[in-house]
């Protein structure tokens, strides 16, 4: 988010080129292929981290696949926040702060970023669901095992209570996470009743 948020302050900037390049280079680059990068850098070149596995003790077995899983993401909510900043930086009531002589950065945190992040958080409730249900072939490269790896092998081998309770887990999270995302809308902007 961050990302964005710099991009949009010196729009047009080297900076501002600088984020949305790097976001989209990272948003066109596919999961499956960051996966084999970061072994070969990390694990086979670098000897830093293991190329595969899981330990809910060693963190250091969570990297490569979140980094693999979340960059992506990661670009799309830079590149969100960045024309979303952008439209709220454009109007009345940021023009009217920096006419009261309000200081730039007072203007960015308190009148600027609550409303750029409405956008943002009604795109992280998907982005939570599919992230916790895992890309398959992520689950399977790096050998996690997670949820969809289970849901990809109990179609394999036709286990159907599996495939229905990671339907209806994979429903009661995006329930949950959907709601999460009305929590936090009313309680950025009061305006907003539901």
């Amino acid at each position: 988010m961050s990302l964005g948020v710099v991009a949009a302050i010196w729009h047009n900037s080297w900076l501002d080129y600088l984020a949305v390049g790097i976001s989209i280079g990272a948003q066109v680059l596919p999961n499956f292929v960051m996966a084999p990068i970061l072994v070969l850098l990390f694990t086979l070149s670098w000897r830093l981290l293991p190329g595969g596995g899981w330990s809910f003790s060693d963190p250091s077995f969570w990297v490569m696949p979140v980094i693999a899983l979340a960059t992506s993401y990661m670009a799309s909510i830079a590149r969100i926040t960045r024309s979303s900043m952008l439209e709220v930086l454009g109007s009345n009531h940021i023009r009217t702060a920096r006419a009261k002589g309000m200081p730039e950065h007072r203007v960015i945190i308190r009148h600027a970023l609550k409303p750029a992040m409405l956008p943002v958080i009604s795109y992280l409730g998907p982005v939570f669901v599919s992230m916790i249900t895992g890309s398959v072939v992520i689950d399977i490269y790096f050998s996690t095992g997670g949820i969809g790896k289970a849901f990809v092998d109990s179609a394999l081998n036709r286990d159907y209570a599996v495939m229905m309770g990671v339907t209806i887990l994979v429903g009661a999270l995006t329930i949950l996470f959907n709601l999460i995302v009305d929590i936090l809308y009313a309680w950025i902007d009061p305006k907003i009743r539901y």
